[in-house]
């Protein structure tokens, strides 16, 4: 058992760190004698490398938050060494500098206290002796030398750059460590000065594959057959800068070896090109020159050495600046290493169609470069987790490899986050939340649906109150004539070009609002259910009826004229999503009712996000043809090089988004018509419908198994798993894993 309280936090002693304004950045080390079993956990205030004889173990921790702080597992065994041995920890802590969202800095999402590292195990040698190798006073610690953090204005919540300098005649200078206070799990602790709790981390280490550049353009100071050597040799005192393409976004950190002489490297980093109007992808196009907004600055004074940024960085073109010094210098890039959080693509599909087979592509892309340590709104940006961005990530990650890890870890944060009010933070972990309180509805519905996904009932168990607490926050803000409105803090619901202060729906500070009414409902509906799941008869009764009030209620906004809801109580504005929102709430059973609401002209329009809730609405109201139509905006999206989806925002920020990723999810749904009717997936409805003539195959995972489908041009067929029946279209049901023609 690890963290029993033998293990200490620890930092450096008093004046051995300065922090600059960033970020702390130290050295721990341990030395030992002797080969043998040693497993070790380990743990760090904000985010450690940790490596044994030089080789890298682990990097983390996992995302923590005040109620939880995750510690990873290690077999080190095979890395030691029958005479010394040197554990050396890389730790960077952000507590001494809070996030400044107009300057950058510290990253928003880790949460921190204070400089402290922590590590436990034991070595058992082969010749039978034993020695604790955990964290205590036996371990150094040291300013590092080498690094320091910086400030990257433009994109304040995703962290700091780098300046990493390596001068052969500056050492570490190693004093011993501080004891702070002894390591507990969060179900030991019983009283600390700390407000860490240890746990085994909920989701698996990442994963990490090397590439190289596809290309090199803009090249200055040096020719494309010098740049095409293995190495990169300049002259002293010159100058070469050039742009690298990946030929593709990544998350990754570049390989830079030094090999002889001195340079100063500066590399810039960036999604896209841009024209001073507008982005693109095609390098031999005008384009203004790439000046971050992340940016690293690399030195050497001489020797060789390799050299890979702390944190990965999103990019798809990375420029380079080369200055070399007096002596000249010799260099490679030796490509860069992409990290991702490790999916198994048990999903499938496959198209006559090129545009859906793009479609999936770069969605699967998209998911992957914004998961992490968390699922990330945007890798770039941000790198924020925010209940809605999460709800959208979770469906895609369960329709494409059915893993459901890192949606478990951000409904843990999401439930740790509220607050007195009743509301979830808007973004969390996060040292800086927002309120949004719509998206403490998101984290609702995202409970409930990976309910129905998974049937494991722990899930209600473990957030059922705090979901009533979240709704008790609504029911607190009914409006005496109906409905619910006239909400606090920042009411974003979606970035609808219409909706001009910040995605916000009209008047909703003000008065009683159609789509927050409608989401409330719908989630009270999905509560009411969970209360009967726990035999909780007077509360399913009682947040039903609230609900039926508020459907009631919802006549307040109806237009009879119109035959449209509208935005506020007898308003003259109209939204697509709101009465996207009556469908799903179950407030209207009209069948037409979104598909006239988007032909309706000056109906305010859903950003990409909010198209994910329009076309779930159509699927609902049986009109598959209408929501297949909304795949149309997303084919113009796909400008020569895109390869992931944008945040699509009237203020574009980012080129890579989870929210966007609708196509992948509506391929899945058309084809399929897939509505999980028992929760676990023992029982499934099936509507398929053919948005193309051309055939189709794809495999979906399921909690029961792989339902596989295919289409031929003209019927559908479809093979269940074994523990699972269908409802077919015309209502029959069918035998657990028969196989269905249709």
């Amino acid at each position: 058992m690890f963290f029993n309280g033998k293990a200490s936090w620890i930092a450096p002693a008093d004046g051995v760190t300065r922090n600059n304004g960033v970020a702390s950045c130290m050295i721990f080390r341990r030395k030992f004698n002797g080969r043998g079993k040693l497993h070790i956990a380990v743990c760090a205030d904000s985010e450690y490398r940790l490596y044994c004889n030089g080789i890298l173990t682990t990097q983390g921790p996992a995302y923590g938050d005040s109620q939880v702080t995750f510690y990873d597992e290690s077999d080190i065994s095979p890395l030691l060494n029958d005479e010394e041995n040197i554990l050396t920890a890389e730790v960077i802590c952000f507590a001494g500098a809070f996030p400044d969202f107009y300057r950058g800095g510290a990253p928003m999402g880790r949460m921190t206290l204070r400089e402290a590292f922590i590590l436990d195990g034991t070595l058992y040698r082969v010749d039978g002796s034993e020695e604790f190798i955990g964290t205590g006073e036996t371990w150094e610690a040291a300013a590092h030398p080498y690094l320091q953090m910086s400030r990257c204005p433009q994109i304040p919540c995703a962290g700091p750059g780098e300046k990493y300098c390596l001068n052969n005649r500056k050492k570490p200078l190693f004093y011993p460590v501080q004891k702070i206070e002894a390591g507990f799990t969060e179900r030991t602790v019983k009283n600390s000065i700390l407000s860490y709790r240890l746990a085994p981390r909920m989701i698996p280490f990442m994963q990490y594959e090397t590439a190289g550049f596809a290309a090199v353009f803009d090249l200055q100071g040096i020719s494309k057959k010098e740049f095409s050597q293995p190495y990169i040799t300049l002259k002293p005192d010159h100058t070469a800068d050039f742009v690298l393409d990946a030929a593709g976004e990544v998350t990754a950190r570049i390989n830079l070896e030094f090999i002889r002489g001195s340079a100063e490297v500066k590399i810039f980093y960036a999604e896209s090109l841009f024209d001073g109007k507008s982005i693109h992808f095609s390098p031999e196009n005008k384009h203004d020159p790439i000046t971050g907004p992340m940016i690293d600055e690399v030195s050497s004074t001489g020797g060789k050495w390799c050299w890979r940024s702390f944190f990965y960085r999103a990019f798809r073109f990375v420029r380079v600046k080369i200055k070399s010094g007096s002596n000249g210098c010799t260099l490679r890039i030796k490509g860069f290493e992409k990290e991702f959080y490790p999916y198994e693509m048990r999903g499938a599909f496959q198209s006559g169609n090129p545009l859906y087979n793009k479609f999936w592509e770069i969605g699967i892309r998209t998911l992957q470069m914004c998961s992490h340590q968390i699922f990330e709104d945007c890798p770039c940006y941000e790198r924020m987790q925010y209940p809605a961005d999460a709800r959208i990530a979770a469906k895609v990650a369960l329709t494409v490899s059915g893993d459901d890890r890192l949606a478990r870890q951000a409904i843990l944060h999401f439930r740790h986050s509220i607050q007195d009010t009743g509301l979830t933070a808007g973004s969390y972990p996060s040292r800086s939340p927002v309120y949004l309180p719509p998206w403490s509805l998101h984290y609702a519905a995202m409970v409930y649906e990976l309910y129905q996904y998974t049937g494991d009932q722990t899930l209600l168990d473990e957030n059922f109150i705090a979901i009533g607490r979240v709704l008790e926050f609504f029911l607190q803000h009914r409006c005496s004539t109906g409905g619910i409105g006239k909400l606090p803090f920042w009411e974003m619901a979606d970035f609808s070009p219409q909706w001009l202060w910040f995605g916000e729906p009209p008047e909703v500070a003000h008065q009683a609002s159609a789509y927050i009414t409608f989401l409330v409902t719908e989630c009270l509906e999905f509560y009411s259910e969970m209360a009967r799941m726990f035999h909780r008869d007077h509360e399913a009764a009682k947040y039903a009826a609230i609900a039926g009030d508020l459907k009631k209620e919802a006549n307040i906004f109806y237009d009879e004229q119109k035959q449209l809801y509208a935005d506020t109580p007898g308003g003259e504005k109209f939204s697509i999503l709101a009465n996207s929102q009556a469908i799903l709430a179950g407030i209207s059973a009209d069948k037409t009712l979104v598909s006239r609401c988007m032909q309706t002209p000056g109906a305010a329009t859903p950003s990409l996000f909010g198209c994910n809730f329009v076309f779930e609405a159509l699927m609902k109201s049986g009109e598959a043809e209408t929501a297949a139509f909304l795949l149309e905006r997303w084919q113009k999206l796909l400008i020569p090089g895109r390869t992931v989806w944008p945040e699509g925002t009237p203020i574009p920020r980012s080129e890579c988004h989870v929210w966007s990723s609708l196509p992948t999810l509506a391929l899945v749904r058309l084809y399929t018509g897939l509505t999980i009717v028992k929760p676990g997936g023992s029982e499934i409805a099936l509507k398929p419908f053919a948005p193309s003539d051309e055939p189709c195959s794809g495999i979906v995972p399921l909690a029961t198994g792989l339902l596989k489908y295919h289409f031929d041009g003209q019927k559908f067929c479809f093979e269940l798993p074994a523990d699972t029946t269908a409802i077919m279209p015309d209502g029959r049901k069918s035998r657990p894993g028969k196989k269905l023609f249709f």
